[in-house]
């Protein structure tokens, strides 16, 4: 073959491919598709398990999200109760607040006025 007739060959395969695809697509918006013989039933009953697959995954994905939302209202909840509750804490455990604590229960406790002091036992050497 010369290189006359090979690119003559290869501009009719060319046309042929283009012929063929534009005639599947013809034959696919008109619904000839899944009429004839091209598609077998086991590959469509296929394709259709994966719609069903899909879409099940969608709602599946859509729950997660809700949840997900949900999940994170309920933490910013629960960090300002924990910021509150850790506030509250610090503030019982304020001398000032503790004898008034006592003083509300009748207790008869002061503070201390002289500071605590270091008592040191020496070890005896043997």
């Amino acid at each position: 073959m010369s290189g006359n007739e090979s690119r003559k060959y290869e501009e009719k395969e060319i046309e042929k491919t283009g012929a063929s695809m534009a005639k599947g697509v013809r034959k696919f918006i008109s619904g000839d598709f899944f009429r004839d013989d091209i598609i077998e039933f086991p590959f469509f009953l296929f394709l259709v398990f994966l719609g069903f697959v899909y879409i099940s995954l969608k709602y599946w994905a859509d729950g997660l999200a809700k949840e997900e939302i949900k999940l994170k209202k309920e933490n910013r909840m629960l960090r300002s109760k924990q910021i509150t509750l850790t506030f509250e804490l610090i503030k019982a455990g304020q001398q000032s607040e503790v004898e008034t604590l006592l003083e509300s229960y009748g207790m008869n406790l002061k503070a201390p006025v002289k500071p605590p002091y270091v008592i040191k036992v020496r070890k005896d050497e043997e």
